[in-house]
């Protein structure tokens, strides 16, 4: 953790806070540099580095022989980063829609925005900096030393893609609900053998799961089953299931990997094929719409809500611990 010159990075917080309060308003005219100096008896020269921070961060504008004015559309922080964990497998597959929604906010207010992993060299000369005027998106993982590194150093962040354990502020797609009200339109549709395919080592599968077992509180639901695949695996434990005595009429599969590496051995198994309901982790699985029920929700979404989310907390130190729920709905198949 880094400290640095924490007087002047005191006034620049103690000024953007005013700032976004509204206590200072577009083009109002700020106080001088000898007058921040006072207020805050600090000397001439830490008041001007603060208001030229304040400045870069994008808050002001400073006008030779006529002073600092608050801009009209102020940015709330002066840079955001986006961290990722470092232990990511296929990242480019997942990542680009979150990406998509954050960057499309950030960019529409001209807030300048870096993707890093928290095992760079360079993570924690850049993000853990004490006082600092830039925010950060925990993308994808929860880990319980650097949230409370940014908790101790006061750094606003909000987790997204995962449900909190320990963050205060989350933006995740509500997994659970999804994958119950998926289950329960699997049972509605007259399917009563329905087994659920997910890879239990990832923690929004093991949410998804979770879901599924909401959904046998319906007694019409009972003798279902969880089943732990992996993406070599998954052919394997499907082929097996559709092979038992215990054959489905409905399969729900978290993720993206698993229905793709089994879909092929399913319609080409010479069995009837099972009703199927599919989690819209990737994009991609949209092409199945048709295939099976579908939860379908959106992760640039769930990215332009966890740059929302980091804007209200920034904007109101006060605001309550919050997880914010991408919305989703459940379509029918084309059948």
């Amino acid at each position: 953790m880094i400290k640095r010159n924490v007087k002047y990075r005191e006034i620049c917080n103690s000024m953007r806070q005013r700032i976004l309060s509204g206590e200072f308003t577009a083009d109002k005219r700020l106080p001088g540099q000898f007058a921040l100096a006072a207020a805050y008896n600090v000397g001439a020269v830490t008041a001007n580095r603060a208001l030229n921070e304040l400045e870069l961060s994008g808050l002001i504008r400073r006008r030779v022989r006529s002073g600092s004015y608050v801009r009209k559309n102020p940015r709330f922080i002066s840079e955001l980063f986006v961290v990722l964990s470092g232990k990511i497998e296929k990242e480019e597959l997942w990542i680009a829609e979150y990406w998509k929604g954050i960057s499309e906010k950030s960019e529409s207010l001209g807030i300048p925005v870096q993707m890093l992993k928290a095992t760079d060299s360079t993570f924690e000369q850049k993000v853990l900096i004490e006082g600092g005027m830039h925010g950060v998106i925990l993308l994808g993982f929860e880990d319980t030393d650097l949230v409370n590194k940014l908790e101790k150093l006061k750094i606003p962040h909000v987790l997204t893609a995962v449900e909190p354990s320990l963050a205060k502020y989350c933006a995740v797609e509500n997994r659970r609900q999804a994958a119950r009200e998926l289950s329960d339109a699997l049972i509605k549709s007259g399917c009563r053998r329905i087994f659920f395919i997910g890879n239990m080592s990832k923690p929004n599968h093991v949410t998804a799961s979770r879901g599924f077992t909401d959904s046998l509180a319906n007694p019409s639901g009972s003798g279902n089953h969880i089943l732990n695949a992996t993406i070599d695996s998954v052919s394997t434990v499907v082929g097996n299931l559709l092979e038992s005595e215990n054959r489905p009429d409905g399969l729900v599969f978290a993720g993206s990997d698993l229905p793709f590496a089994s879909l092929p051995y399913i319609f080409h198994s010479g069995r009837t094929c099972p009703r199927l309901g599919f989690m819209t982790d990737n994009p991609n699985i949209m092409l199945f719409k048709g295939l099976g029920f579908t939860a379908s929700y959106s992760q640039s979404e769930t990215g332009r809500n966890s740059f929302d989310l980091l804007s209200e907390i920034i904007k109101n130190r006060d605001t309550k611990p919050k997880t914010v729920y991408t919305n989703f709905e459940i379509i029918s198949p084309d059948i």
